[in-house]
């Protein structure tokens, strides 16, 4: 459980960054990324989404009524999620980003 002084929001929760990370945002493989869950974001906000049965950390795009997930703020690439997508999942934004340097979670 986390302390609520470190993390205020109600049933937030860590999740570790995988190989594909967001570097040029600082978010880098093994880095633990604080979820506060909220049924919604600001455009350009990192967000936690699941996707595949992946949980992924993105920035949160919509045009045209469609959500795109990219690695930065100019992706040439972003993930697009058509609308009523069955294994998409929104879980939260992204509010801090921990990196260990040693020790058990390094």
């Amino acid at each position: 459980m986390l302390d609520c002084k470190a993390a205020p929001w109600k049933d937030a929760f860590f999740i570790r960054a995988k190989k594909e990370g967001m570097e040029k945002a600082g978010i880098f493989e093994g880095d633990y990324a604080l979820v506060c869950p909220q049924p919604s974001v600001k455009e350009g906000e990192p967000v936690s989404v699941a996707l595949g049965g992946e949980l992924l950390i993105r920035y949160f795009v919509r045009k045209n009524g469609t959500i795109f997930l990219c690695k930065e703020k100019a992706d040439p690439a972003p993930i697009e999620i058509p609308i009523g997508q069955d294994d998409f999942r929104f879980l939260g934004k992204v509010v801090t980003v921990i990196r260990f340097t040693s020790g058990p979670f390094a």
